[in-house]
């Protein structure tokens, strides 16, 4: 069986995504778009090869045969913040129809997606080696950051898409005036660009409206666990309904997730944030294994 990932892009500065895991852990995974993709036709899809499919695209779908669509991002909030004339739902809908299979990463999407067949519950998984707790290093670690040794640190990670929920960053900053933050950007600064069917949103950044704070953008990943060791706790702002990847990340480094909006999340914290991070089996290992697991019955069917 060979494992064919389909997706926009593979890696970017800073980022270590789904993709790039699925490279490294699933035997004989090859992308078929994206940085790593061959140049030139990509190989045939055997009978029992397997392909992983980024839904949220909305791009037509290859080889729907052997497709498992990876339904991770349609929310009915978004509705609420696309502009009126985008049909990236819908695109996302159809993709979900036109693959054989389907997988979302929390039970609450199920229902956005159960209309198509099938939908199985699979995580993605944190490299909890990297993002871990740093108690004997925070010191030394804020000295190197230049962040405030006796403060209070709160750590917050997203883009300027409303989903990502950087109005409620702003509203929790003024109401809260003595916390110092670490803001870290998925991407950097950009001139505007045009409105786009997929994307439905401006990315465009002004100053930070933040006075005490440290922000940073394309980041390696051994920085942002570090920079993550220096904080208290991790903002989660964003109107996705589960936690998603960089507040996993910053949980297994002990953060405290503090959820801002009061929105419908796929979990209860118990308090032991690195210790929710294995029991909710978010860690690479678990992920690993059950991915591997449905890949081989999907390739058997």
């Amino acid at each position: 069986m060979t494992i064919h990932l389909s997706a926009e892009g593979f890696t970017a500065p800073g980022m270590d995504t789904f993709w790039d895991w699925a490279l490294r852990s699933f035997p004989g995974a090859r992308a078929r778009m994206g940085e790593y993709a061959p140049v030139g036709e990509p190989a045939q899809v055997g009978d029992h090869d397997v392909v992983l499919y980024y839904a949220a695209l909305g791009a037509p779908v290859e080889s729907q045969d052997r497709t498992t669509a990876l339904c991770w991002e349609l929310y009915p909030e978004m509705a609420r913040y696309l502009p009126p004339d985008t049909r990236k739902i819908e695109m996302m809908r159809d993709a979900a129809r036109a693959c054989r299979w389907r997988t979302v990463s929390t039970s609450l999407a199920v229902p956005d997606f159960d209309f198509a067949g099938e939908v199985e519950v699979l995580p993605i998984g944190v490299d909890t080696d990297l993002f871990a707790p740093r108690i004997f290093e925070k010191q030394r670690l804020r000295d190197k950051w230049g962040i405030p040794i006796r403060a209070r640190v709160g750590f917050w990670s997203g883009t300027l898409h409303p989903m990502k929920g950087f109005r409620g960053v702003v509203d929790y900053v003024r109401d809260h005036p003595d916390v110092f933050w670490v803001i870290l950007w998925k991407w950097p600064p950009t001139p505007p660009v045009e409105v786009t069917p997929i994307s439905g949103t401006w990315e465009r950044r002004p100053a930070l409206p933040i006075a005490n704070a440290v922000e940073y953008s394309h980041l390696p990943q051994s920085d942002v666990a570090e920079l993550m060791a220096c904080c208290d706790f991790v903002l989660c702002s964003g109107l996705l309904r589960p936690f998603y990847l960089v507040e996993w990340e910053a949980m297994a480094c002990d953060l405290a997730p503090v959820v801002t909006g009061n929105p419908a999340k796929d979990f209860v914290p118990s308090g032991y944030p690195r210790d929710d991070v294995f029991n909710q089996g978010w860690d690479r290992f678990s992920a690993l294994e059950l991915w591997l697991e449905y890949l081989e019955q999907r390739g058997n069917e």
